[in-house]
């Protein structure tokens, strides 16, 4: 009896391991997170608007690239002043270009989502735009995104909270 119930239990763990184990699994090999405060003090509107929070995360498998980031941005001299938008920034496209002495450059596609205001109407308006192609540096002290944009770049600033390998 005991040597039946052995065998069957190495039999479910064979067909466990040959039929739960993913032939493609990806592993995650660099991941980080941190906030985001603020923009360069050289775009044109650095004075217009604050980054007020904001966060990001990144994650890079053996052969693709997950970032995100999100801020509130508080309007001081544009749109509505006093009013807060509301920006979520998605990679798509994403490679790493460079991986040297704890720095990591990955460029791609930034797709934008902005839910900022309308000063005719007073009230919420969404916008979506892409641009590419843009640049995320992380090191261990913080990160950088450059998103091309007319007549200056968008660079936004931030800490970097963890970095794991």
């Amino acid at each position: 009896m005991k040597s039946k119930m052995l065998l069957a239990l190495a039999g479910l763990l064979m067909v466990s391991v040959l039929f739960i184990s993913p032939i493609c699994a990806q592993s995650v090999t660099y991941r980080a997170n941190g906030t985001l405060d603020g923009y360069n003090p050289v775009v044109w509107f650095h004075d217009n608007c604050e980054i007020v929070v904001g966060g990001w995360t990144i994650k890079i498998y053996d052969d693709s690239v997950d970032f995100k980031a999100w801020y509130l941005e508080e309007n001081i001299l544009e749109e509505i002043p006093g009013t807060l938008d509301k920006f979520r920034l998605s990679l798509t496209d994403g490679t790493v270009v460079g991986s040297t002495d704890g720095t990591v450059v990955v460029q791609g596609t930034i797709d934008v989502h902005k839910i900022g205001w309308d000063p005719a109407t007073g009230k919420p308006k969404i916008t979506t735009s892409t641009w590419a192609p843009a640049t995320i540096t992380i090191d261990t002290s913080g990160i950088e995104i450059d998103i091309p944009s007319d007549p200056d770049t968008w660079e936004i600033g931030g800490i970097t909270l963890s970095i794991r390998y």
